[in-house]
């Protein structure tokens, strides 16, 4: 006989109780307190207004299931009336469904069930929810599922943490390295040309080829391609080693795009027309000037500076050529480019190691909760 979702959970439907967490379901970080939230609203309802939801259950947001907005309860608290909050019944462990309600297939059923017109009014209401047909694997199989999964969590969540703390390590240092209040006030173009002239490159020249989608939102060159200068053709942004590439356009301006030309086959590079080249006038100012463009104040400075029409705004080569900096010593310059760009190079590692570890954990759910690899007692 088939199992449903309803046969392994119910829909619980206890007011909430004063004194108790008001909690949101997130997308990605399961379920967390509100008031640790960064965009967090007020609720007017009062406590009974809102739904019980125990260590243990699993809430999940009717209209956004679709996309795995669910969490896993750690606690008591109260949540929402417009999610759902589900009880698990016998042979079925919680932590093991919640993992499983982020795999692809179980997402595929969750939309398949969701009822609207529209994908932004689709809505999985629990009746739907307890019809969805399935067949976990046996309580042991679900637990020994959980730890190796669970390990996996752990992993990234201490990788997101080193990333966090190295980003807040480096946000103190550059207050104190790029703004030496009692340094000579100067300007970008001091130390740089914007847009210098290209130079001739011959038609058989192999070159790096760079569009927007290979610099990344903090400031590295993530990607790159290998391209022959003659079959580019004109109209692409010509650019060398030691170069600093700034997205001219919105809302990959604000957004950080930008790289330092490093590593480009033949030394020269071509990308796409929305980008801005600061050549510096010394090539041991690259990482300064890199680490400047990479600034907060740089970026607010530069959307404020922004011409064209909705959409189509951009950064003008003004804008950059006369941004304020402080011209503090050649070798002073050097120090803080270097040890800024260390603090980058760490975090592309810890970023790589990130997203290393969520390819392994995609891989792992695919074998795990689809039955392919079936656990024993030991696994490596």
């Amino acid at each position: 006989m088939a199992a449903h979702l309803g046969d392994f959970f119910s829909n619980r439907q206890e007011p909430g109780r004063a004194g108790l967490p008001v909690m949101s379901v997130t997308m990605n970080d399961s379920l967390v307190l509100r008031d640790d939230m960064e965009r967090r609203t007020e609720s007017a309802l009062r406590p009974d207004q809102h739904l019980l939801v125990k260590a243990g259950d699993i809430a999940y947001n009717m209209m956004r299931m679709w996309q795995g907005a669910c969490g896993l309860a750690k606690d008591d608290g109260i949540v929402s009336p417009a999610y759902v909050v589900l009880a698990p019944k016998p042979g079925i462990d919680s932590r093991f469904a919640y993992h499983w309600f982020k795999s692809a297939r179980m997402i595929h059923l969750f939309w398949a069930y969701s009822h609207g017109l529209t994908e932004d009014r689709l809505r999985l209401y629990f009746d739907a929810f307890a019809e969805i047909p399935i067949a976990p694997p046996s309580l042991e199989q679900q637990r020994r599922i959980v730890v190796v999964l669970d390990a996996w969590d752990q992993a990234i969540e201490q990788t997101e943490r080193l990333i966090a703390a190295k980003r807040r390590r480096k946000s103190a240092v550059v207050g104190r390295v790029l703004f030496d209040l009692s340094a000579k006030r100067g300007f970008v173009h001091d130390l740089a040309d914007v847009n210098p002239r290209n130079t001739k490159v011959s038609a058989d020249t192999v070159v790096s080829f760079v569009g927007m989608e290979d610099v990344s939102e903090t400031g590295a060159l993530a990607t790159k391609s290998d391209r022959v200068r003659g079959e580019l053709g004109n109209g692409y942004t010509q650019f060398a080693n030691g170069d600093i590439l700034v997205a001219k356009i919105t809302p990959c301006f604000e957004n950080g795009k930008g790289a330092l030309a490093r590593g480009l086959t033949n030394g020269v590079g071509f990308g796409t027309t929305e980008f801005h080249v600061i050549r510096p006038h010394n090539p041991a100012d690259a990482d300064y000037l890199h680490q400047v463009t990479l600034t907060r104040a740089f970026r607010i400075a530069g959307e404020r500076q922004m011409t064209g029409s909705a959409g189509q705004r951009r950064v003008p080569a003004a804008f950059i050529e006369d941004f304020p900096i402080f011209l503090i010593g050649n070798n002073a310059r050097r120090t803080a480019g270097n040890l800024l760009a260390s603090f980058d190079a760490e975090m592309n590692q810890l970023e790589a190691r990130l997203a290393a570890l969520r390819t392994q954990k995609r891989g792992l759910m695919q074998n795990l909760l689809t039955g392919e690899r079936p656990l024993g007692e030991k696994f490596q």
